[in-house]
């Protein structure tokens, strides 16, 4: 997906734990293995786009584990 705006960008990049394992996925333009994850959509907060993002790249639906940590945004 094309970028949302020319000087800045927001993404999720959860970390996916089980058994003291963590799951990565292969990107296929890079060919690297790291954590899904993608772009915020316009129309999400962060947290759906999470969701979204690990159910794309993974068809995983996953339980959070931890507490949102509060967002202090000032702005560019």
């Amino acid at each position: 997906m094309p970028h949302i705006h020319d000087l800045y960008d927001f993404v999720v990049a959860p970390y996916i734990v089980n058994n003291g394992r963590i799951l990565l996925v292969n990107h296929p333009k890079y060919g690297l293995w790291i954590a899904p994850g993608g772009h915020i959509e316009l129309d999400e907060n962060p947290l759906e786009a999470l969701h979204r993002e690990i159910k794309e790249e993974t068809g995983l639906k996953v339980e959070l584990m931890t507490k949102t940590a509060p967002v202090n945004f000032t702005g560019f």
